[in-house]
């Protein structure tokens, strides 16, 4: 335990080979401060004196512009307007999950203006397979009324369990393998998520 005068605040913890807390009496809230690979005094989460938790390690990403429209393929985005901790691939289009937990993600797209139905599954691992889904988590879009009109806008919100270095990915299939809609901005296919816990 330490007080530091110069700094108004309470240190509980070892400082700089290990993590340690913070307490800012000066305008109030806490530091959790960690050591990474020899790094010392890395604040890893801060709660301020209204409560806001921010924790600016946290995982998240949020990926834009498919690269292709193909049906019965991955989907890979390849810009990215947030990915905090790099987990998310441009190349191949790939989260990896970098701890075990909860993570919510989410994706979007429009169907094509073709007769068809146009669905977007979130793969884990590669495989449709996901335990307690039925094998069946995707986003449907459906042409089929008047095969000329683009479908709307979809979005899906999918909450999942990882294991650490489990991947998640967009496949897209359209029943009669019409490509979808990439647009020139490609702002209407996205996918995201983060970790909850």
């Amino acid at each position: 335990v330490r007080i530091t005068a110069a700094t108004k605040s309470a240190e509980i913890g070892v400082d700089n080979d290990g993590g340690y807390l913070q307490t800012v009496t000066d305008g109030g809230g806490w530091k959790f401060y960690t050591s990474d690979g020899g790094v010392a005094n890395k604040v890893a989460q801060v709660i301020t004196s209204a409560g806001i938790v921010t924790k600016q390690y946290q995982p998240a990403f949020h990926a834009y512009g498919a690269t292709s429209a193909t049906s019965g393929a991955d989907v890979i985005y390849a810009n990215t307007y947030v990915n905090t901790g790099g987990h998310y691939s441009t190349t191949n289009g790939r989260f990896t999950a970098p701890v075990a937990g909860v993570y919510v993600f989410f994706w979007s797209a429009i169907g094509n203006n073709n007769n068809d139905v146009y669905r977007y599954w979130i793969m884990k691992n590669g495989s449709k397979s996901i335990a307690n889904s039925g094998n069946d988590i995707h986003l449907r879009m459906d042409t089929l009324a008047t095969g000329s009109e683009y479908a709307t806008n979809g979005s899906r919100v999918q909450m999942l369990a990882l294991a650490a270095n489990d991947y998640i990915q967009i496949y897209f299939q359209a029943d009669s393998s019409n490509s979808t809609y990439v647009g020139s901005q490609d702002d209407y296919m996205n996918f995201g998520g983060f970790l909850i816990g």
